[in-house]
Parts: C-alpha cells; structure tokens; sequence
C-alpha cells in the first residue's frame, strides 16, 4: 500500500496534520501542529510551540503539554535542534538539545525528532525497511544546499539505508503562490548547480515564485527514492491563515508549529 495524503485529526481543541500509518508504515507518529488549541495571545494565538520567538515561557510550556498528549508522545523523549537554516545534519541517539543544525537522523526506536516550522517545509524521512528516520528542515538555504540529498547519503553510508525503502512526507509549508523570492536567492541556486527554471516562475514585477517542495521532490527522486512514495504537503503557510502560521505572511512576529518523527512503542 502506497502513502496517499496527510490526515487532520482533530481532538480536545486541537487539530494536527499525521502521515497516514496504515499507508506509510504500521506504529509511526508523523505529525506536524497547526495552530489550534492552545492558550497564546496575539500574533501567537493559539497553539503557539516555539520557545524563542517572544511567547511567555510558561504559555509555551502549556501548549506543548497539551499537543503532545493529543498526539501521543512522551515529551522526555524527543531530540531537537538549534535550527540555523543551513545544511548540517546531526545522528541522534538519545533526547535532549542536539547542538545547532537543520536535519536529525536516528536509529533508535525509542527516540521522537522534531523540528520548528513557519513557512519552511519538514521532509519526513521513514526507512520502511529498517526502521530508520529522519526529519530535515528544508527552507530555501538548505534545499539549495541539497540537504535532503544529504540526509539520504548519510543514511547510506551510517546505516546502509536504501532509498527504494523509503516513504517521505512534505509537511504543511509555504508554496510558490505565496513564496516570491528575489535575483540573490535565484543567483546562490545557481552558484550550486540549480536549474533554476525547473523550480521557480518568474512574476510580473520581476520575482520569482519558488517551488521548494518541487526543488525538494527531485533531490528525492535523484537519490533514489519512489515518486509514488511521496507525499505531498496538505496545505499552504501562506494561504491558511485560518490553520497554520506563517513568518512571512505575518511580517516575521508569529507562533511556531512543531514536526515531530517517531516509533509509537510497541
């Protein structure tokens, strides 16, 4: 059975969007929050998870209670990141704060990956096979950086994964509709290598609409992994201001939303 879409659940206040168990693999929780259901005030109203973005500590700690016992996850047992927007990729094998980097791998079953998100796509790696997963936070910096090719590679060479095994998720994110981008940022893809034409459009004022998940999806299908083995992202940051926040479209004063990767225990 193939993986098909995102599913929002919706239970006790809060909504969250989960990767369909049943069609990616049997035990996983792959979630990512919206921003319903919890107690935070404008612009971080309500479900506001990020710890740094200006939120009262104690809201934020209230919040992230209340999501990750909707969604079922012990809170001790997740391993996360200082996020840089780059394309370093850290080897987790026990929870906690992992140093500074954008994409987590782990081998171990009992550990939960996260990562902080408004606008930039999580790329839900699950190695059916093995049980291997990783959770990569691919904004615009990273994707350019192949950071996804490198989460894959890495998988090889420290695991020996491979990526015909491999179902992949794009969770909620920003899509070229609402993602204008200028000549700097067309200029770094094409010092990388990029065919800048096949992942973006240019507008009528001269931007250009960026396609990360497009970008994202053939670093995949470069490296191996089944088209029909994606799933797409559900929903638009930029569009859903009823759902999801958005830095962008909030002028960069707003709440954050968690993805959250792992094994439910057997």
């Amino acid at each position: 059975m193939q993986p098909t879409s995102w599913v929002l659940h919706a239970r006790d206040g809060q909504k969250w969007f989960a990767l369909p168990e049943e069609a990616v693999a049997e035990g996983l929780i792959g979630v990512q929050s919206t921003r319903f259901g919890g107690v935070s005030g404008p612009p971080y109203d309500t479900l506001n998870l990020g710890q740094s973005v200006g939120d009262a500590e104690e809201i934020v700690r209230t919040n992230r209670e209340r999501f990750f016992r909707a969604v079922g996850v012990d809170p001790s047992r997740i391993a996360f990141l200082e996020q840089v927007h780059g394309a370093k990729i850290v080897v987790a094998s026990e929870p906690g704060p992992q140093g500074e980097g954008d994409g987590l791998l782990t081998a171990e079953r009992g550990l939960f990956l996260s990562l902080s998100v408004a606008d930039c796509p999580a790329v839900f790696l699950i190695d059916r096979r093995q049980g291997l997963l990783g959770l990569v936070h691919a904004g615009w910096r990273g994707t350019c950086a192949r950071i996804v090719r490198q989460a894959i590679d890495l998988m090889g060479r420290e695991f020996g994964a491979n990526p015909s095994d491999f179902a992949v998720g794009f969770g909620a994110a920003i899509w070229p509709c609402c993602y204008a981008v200028d000549e700097s940022v067309r200029d770094a893809f094409a010092r990388e290598g990029w065919r800048w034409e096949t992942i973006a459009r240019q507008r009528w004022d001269g931007e250009w609409d960026l396609d990360l998940e497009l970008a994202n999806r053939l670093l995949l299908e470069e490296a191996g992994v089944e088209a029909r083995s994606i799933v797409p992202s559900p929903a638009c940051t930029g569009c859903r201001d009823d759902l999801l926040f958005s830095h962008r479209r909030s002028g960069g004063k707003t709440g954050r939303m968690l993805a959250v990767l792992g094994w439910r225990d057997e």
